[in-house]
């Protein structure tokens, strides 16, 4: 009887869960784009859910369609305010980097950018759907209790994730690349330093806004999740991902909880014994016995090289988006695994400028959202 109830759940539920995703975009496009935002919140680190409806019409592009309903949303619904403070600058970046896949695509010989046949296109399209989500967010949640509602369903479904790996993964006594974790987003080519690059962030949110919620159950929610997201991220084994942790440590440290830098210090001294076996393996191998980098550290440093060399071709444009990949300069490695370098060699030093600026202005508004909110919540969230 179970088991045949688990068969019809598992045949319903794709079903229900595709009507309801294409639910919220046609509300969306009727001037209520803010149901098909918190989908798109909801399920875009989930993979592994919609995924499901891919078979499905247009299952495959249910997020671009969301987007795009809630873009129409945003007009039929009389929801424009006044420009955000950072609209020129987002828009002439979008436009830098869409002149970049044309660079790419005439360096190349790709067919034009301006349908997906264009691989860099893609590419850029999916990039450009971050920015505009600042852009949807903006326009059609601008009163506090729906920003609010977003930044905890973002972290409800952090907390999901992380909670799953945190049951599901054991370590070892040693250090094993094919035991690293992926959280769900092997589904989409993804890997586990992608994966602690999805932790850290959120993980710093949560912590943050457990500092100053106001509200006793809330506050523990996101201590715990904070708490929780710790065994997955030793489980991805990313040393990046690592370190910003420690960073994010330090500067709550500096700023709020001076017990936390007794708890920096004390790792950093005696991590060999405080830390798992295998996550001192990870960090012992950086470099071997004789002083040099072990393979992975030092193939970085030769693609940091190669970026560089790509980049004196055409140091000011760049030599195009996927530059890297679509030289063949790379070998089997596709990304420099450095943003800044790979940027320089791509879009050059117009769009490491732009890409820098635009980083620069997001860590002075949420020192701003830090130093002048209006309550915990502000500030909570302007620390994250």
């Amino acid at each position: 009887m179970i088991g045949w109830i688990k068969t019809v759940l598992k045949a319903i539920l794709p079903l229900g869960l595709y009507v309801s995703i294409m639910g919220s975009g046609v509300a969306a496009l009727i001037g209520y784009p803010l149901l098909a935002i918190a989908v798109i919140m909801a399920i875009t680190p989930l993979p592994n859910v919609w995924y499901q409806i891919h078979d499905f019409p247009l299952g495959k592009d249910v997020i671009d369609l969301l987007v795009v309903c809630s873009l129409v949303g945003l007009w039929t619904g009389s929801h424009i305010q006044q420009s955000a403070r950072n609209n020129i600058l987002l828009i002439m970046y979008i436009v830098v980097m869409y002149l970049a896949v044309w660079n790419a695509s005439i360096e190349y010989g790709l067919s034009a950018p301006i349908t997906p046949s264009n691989s860099v296109f893609v590419g850029w399209k999916n990039y450009v759907q971050m920015i505009i989500m600042y852009f949807l967010v903006y326009h059609a949640v601008p009163d506090k209790e729906r920003q609010k509602q977003l930044v905890y369903l973002m972290l409800i479904v952090f907390f999901l994730i992380i909670a799953r790996d945190a049951r599901n993964f054991t370590g070892g006594l040693s250090f094993s690349y094919d035991s690293r974790a992926e959280g769900p987003f092997w589904q989409v080519g993804l890997g586990p330093n992608h994966y602690g690059a999805y932790i850290v962030p959120l993980g710093a949110i949560a912590l943050a806004m457990a500092f100053y919620a106001a509200h006793r159950y809330w506050r523990w929610f996101f201590l715990v999740t904070s708490v929780i997201a710790v065994k997955p991220l030793f489980s991805t084994y990313s040393r990046g991902a690592w370190l910003a942790a420690l960073a994010v440590l330090v500067i709550f440290g500096l700023l709020k909880k001076r017990s936390l830098l007794v708890l920096v210090t004390v790792v950093f001294i005696s991590w060999q014994t405080l830390l798992p076996e295998d996550v001192v393996d990870r960090i012992s191998m950086t470099e071997t016995t004789e002083g040099q980098l072990e393979s992975s550290a030092g193939d970085r440093v030769v693609l940091w090289g190669l970026a560089m060399d790509l980049f004196k071709e055409k140091p000011l444009f760049g030599n195009g988006l996927d530059a890297f990949e679509l030289s063949g300069v790379g070998g089997q490695y596709t990304n420099v695994h450095n943003l800044y370098l790979e940027t320089l060699a791509e879009v050059g030093i117009i769009g490491l400028l732009f890409l820098v600026t635009i980083l620069l202005k997001a860590m002075h508004a949420g020192w701003a959202l830090y130093r002048k909110g209006r309550d915990d919540f502000d500030v909570g969230l302007g620390l994250g």
